[in-house]
């Protein structure tokens, strides 16, 4: 039945986005470009303030104790090092005043080879990027700016001049890859956040949550592909930690699901649309399969002129990041199993089919449309537009989620 769906679709797809060009117009158009200052903000109740921060064309004017601290050390050129976080590999570390992070694997070859593959994935995404702006002209890749081999005697002279710079326990030599800093959601919207989906048995935690020095490293995951609370069909599950688990809220990397996109009024259909044309770059420009990558929304400083970073002016984004787990990816039929097997284990951030909801089905065809759309076109220009590989991804996927639903 997948096949039969997806020829249907496939047919369809390419009387309905006319070109490539228009497309990315029409896209455009949907996204308004606007400023917002947090005085105005503050007095608008917090769905509203909500609905117009989470624009992927907003800046946010902001003069948080975050944006000015930052400014201070960027006019004065005091540059200290500031932990961000940490993940199974690495421990993050932003200079203050830049746009710069130190992203420090953990002791051990295994976490310095990941960020190894990590930085080699982004130099092909940054190529393909570049070559195809108009397709991810919405989606934010961050600029990997060098990998620190400390095996290599650059590597060595590196370490040298940085590490009393680390804490003592992270002053041993390991891999570093040095990356554009991806900067938090701004205060306004992380206490409308807190205002607007705390649940009521945390009421009382409001106030302190808003003080919490660790909430305020919040970015937040962009789930197309699922919803917080479980549908009428019982397919789709709450995961444990949404925000609405009274037992439960952390700002830092925030589920954003599909209903609560909703209900702040985010069009859905732009995010479809927006994800569809990354994953196409991705598969089909850059050649890797996109497995265990995250979009989220977060913001980046505001660039007045060339050299100057405006901390307090913030431009919200959606960021692609986290490619230490990709794999290369041939182009031809095991390619495009292993790209549909990547956007089955990424599921939460993308559309997904489904014969029992109407609008996740909907969801899922302006995704795939888009998607097959932009990738032939990438394969055009390699002679291999009727190669039928990205209906083959899509087909992989509709199968998998067909079986699951039976």
């Amino acid at each position: 039945m997948a096949s039969r769906r997806n020829q249907s679709r496939t047919d369809d797809s390419t009387a309905s986005v006319a070109s490539s060009l228009a497309a990315n117009a029409a896209l455009a158009d949907q996204l308004v470009s606007r400023l917002l200052q947090e005085q105005n903000l503050k007095v608008m109740p917090a769905l509203q303030i909500l609905n117009r921060c989470l624009s992927i064309r907003s800046t946010i004017s902001t003069t948080s104790s975050f944006a000015t601290r930052q400014q201070v050390a960027h006019n004065s050129s005091q540059i200290v090092l500031e932990h961000i976080g940490q993940g199974l590999q690495a421990t993050c570390y932003g200079l203050s005043g830049t746009d710069i992070v130190y992203k420090r694997a953990h002791n051990g070859s295994d976490n310095t080879e990941h960020l190894e593959t990590e930085f080699e994935s982004y130099q092909k995404l940054r190529k393909a990027w570049d070559t195809f702006p108009d397709m991810v002209k919405f989606v934010q890749l961050p600029k990997a700016f060098d990998f620190v081999d400390p095996r290599s005697e650059a590597g060595k002279d590196w370490w040298a001049a940085h590490a009393t710079q680390f804490p003592s326990a992270h002053q041993k030599p390991t891999g570093v890859l040095v990356m554009e800093r991806i900067l938090p959601l701004p205060r306004v919207v992380r206490h409308a956040l807190i205002d607007h989906f705390l649940p009521p048995p945390l009421s009382n935690q409001a106030a302190s949550l808003k003080l919490s020095q660790q909430q305020k490293q919040c970015l937040a995951r962009v789930y197309t592909g699922e919803h917080s609370t479980q549908s009428p069909d019982g397919i789709l599950q709450r995961p444990i930690g949404a925000p609405r688990d009274p037992a439960v809220f952390n700002l830092r990397n925030f589920p954003l699901y599909a209903d609560m996109m909703e209900t702040l009024g985010l069009e859905l259909d732009v995010f479809a649309k927006v994800l569809a044309g990354a994953y196409a770059v991705i598969h089909w420009a850059a050649k890797i399969d996109g497995d265990d990558i995250e979009f989220v929304l977060g913001t980046s400083v505001t660039k007045p002129e060339e050299g100057i970073l405006d901390f307090q002016h913030r431009a919200m984004k959606l960021i692609v990041l986290d490619f230490g787990r990709c794999e290369p990816l041939e182009l031809d039929e095991d390619g495009a199993q292993a790209a549909g097997a990547a956007l089955i284990r990424n599921s939460p951030y993308t559309p997904r089919p489904s014969t029992k909801n109407a609008k996740a089905q909907e969801l899922w065809d302006i995704f795939k449309d888009y998607y097959l759309f932009h990738s032939n076109a990438i394969l055009e220009g390699a002679g291999m537009d009727e190669s039928g590989l990205p209906e083959q991804v899509m087909e992989k996927v509709e199968q998998w989620y067909e079986d699951m639903e039976e």
